[in-house]
């Protein structure tokens, strides 16, 4: 199992605005994934 910091990217010993930079970073790309994937299940639904 991968430990959070491998999941960031970071390295255990960073500082806290590393890690909450990389956290941050993570969760705008999780939040543009589903946003893409919502819009195309519309647009299945819509056909």
């Amino acid at each position: 199992m991968r430990d959070l910091y491998e999941i960031l990217g970071v390295e255990k010993n960073c500082s806290k605005a590393e890690l909450k930079s990389a956290y941050r970073k993570l969760a705008k790309n999780i939040i543009r994934m589903l946003i893409l994937i919502i819009k195309k299940q519309k647009k299945i639904l819509k056909k």
